[in-house]
């Protein structure tokens, strides 16, 4: 019979939920977003569902660092340009468009993802938390920000721009890794979401040499990573320079890139 901790059971009753009477009745090791249909990220609701990854706690950490790189680059220069890379819910690109509006700074921001279902369920999500102007663009008309989705394989279908901050969550796990994952992860969310190739590291390469191209002077890339990829493994990036900073777990996971 399934059992639901208390944090479990604090999310389905918060979505209209019995969690006594599901006990019988759901798969072992679901996810209970999955049942909800919800995923909570940095305090708001987000949909969710089987083509996408489940937010978890430790990925609200890249906002606060990139709002830190933002909130300079916005005192400098005003207006900041950012994009979110392989989106998939869209819940960081939508929440750094959110929190920047709180802080009053102006912003043009892209959200992609290879996948058509999830880039359905990306623009779901933005149509709930922001003003729709046009299909696959959102804007703001106090100060006119916008955030727009488009389909891309990594930054091949973004227009020739330049943004202050690209931000991305790209499969990282090692693929000898998948079959050791929890069951609620490898047996409910999406492999390629999760799968990063021999090393973890196939797409984040592909991701930063396409960079190169679309940063601004200053610029910087924020990657979440596996707790895997040290300093050693950053030291093939020859253009760049990486700081590693731990989660709040103390476990690596997140890349700071600025180029050299």
């Amino acid at each position: 019979m399934r059992r639901f901790s208390s944090q479990d059971t604090n999310h389905l009753l918060k979505h209209g939920k019995d969690p006594f009477e599901l006990l019988k009745t759901v798969t072992n090791n679901i996810p209970v977003e999955h049942i909800t249909g919800m995923g909570e990220f940095y305090g708001r609701d987000f949909k969710v569902d089987k083509n996408v990854l489940i937010p978890r706690v430790e990925t609200e950490e890249i906002i606060d660092i990139a709002l830190e790189i933002l909130d300079e680059r916005a005192n400098k220069y005003g207006k900041v340009t950012f994009a979110d890379v392989g989106t998939g819910s869209g819940v960081i690109g939508i929440t750094m468009a959110l929190e920047l509006e709180k802080r009053l700074i102006p912003y043009d921001g892209y959200l992609s993802e290879i996948s058509h279902p999830a880039l359905d369920i990306a623009e779901f999500n933005a149509r709930e938390f922001l003003t729709e102007r046009e299909l696959h663009c959102f804007i703001n008309q106090k100060d006119e920000s916008s955030l727009q989705i488009l389909h891309s394989d990594l930054l091949k279908e973004f227009p020739k721009m330049k943004f202050d901050l690209i931000l991305s969550n790209l499969p990282y796990i090692p693929s000898s890794r998948i079959s050791s994952l929890n069951s609620s992860v490898k047996d409910f969310e999406p492999r390629e979401a999760l799968d990063g190739g021999s090393d973890g590291l196939e797409l984040i390469r592909k991701l930063l040499e396409q960079s190169t191209k679309f940063l601004n002077v200053n610029g910087t890339v924020v990657l979440e990573v596996d707790d895997t990829h040290t300093k050693k493994e950053t030291l093939e990036f020859s253009k760049w320079n990486i700081e590693v900073l731990n989660d709040q777990f103390e476990r690596n996971r997140f890349w700071v890139c600025t180029l050299l």
